[in-house]
């Protein structure tokens, strides 16, 4: 899995691509964590259109990139297109907490 992200403005956007599983997740939340920390973004975007395959591990990382940025003050949304992945975020209830782009 590949991590790349994007400023424009105020806003980052966190790209995710390649697959994610357990073991991805544990790196994936820790470059995320880091990248969020920073508190000078208002906003910030995770990208998980480019992900091949997601499995529940995918959940950890939304609810962790959630906490950190609630922790720096950044509003996050998650982009996600229609589909397992979506289902799977779906199912945990996240769109409760998280805006879906």
């Amino acid at each position: 899995m590949k991590i790349k992200s994007e400023i424009r403005g105020s806003i980052l956007t966190i790209c995710l691509t390649g697959e994610l599983g357990h073991h991805e997740a544990i790196e994936a939340i820790s470059q995320i964590k880091d990248e969020l920390s920073d508190g000078k973004y208002l906003q910030a975007v995770l990208d998980l259109t480019g992900l091949s395959f997601m499995d529940s591990s995918g959940i950890a990382v939304v609810m962790k990139a959630y906490k950190s940025a609630q922790n720096a003050d950044i509003k996050l949304a998650v982009k996600v297109e229609n589909g397992h992945k979506k289902r799977i975020l779906l199912a945990a209830g996240l769109n409760k907490i998280i805006d879906f782009i």
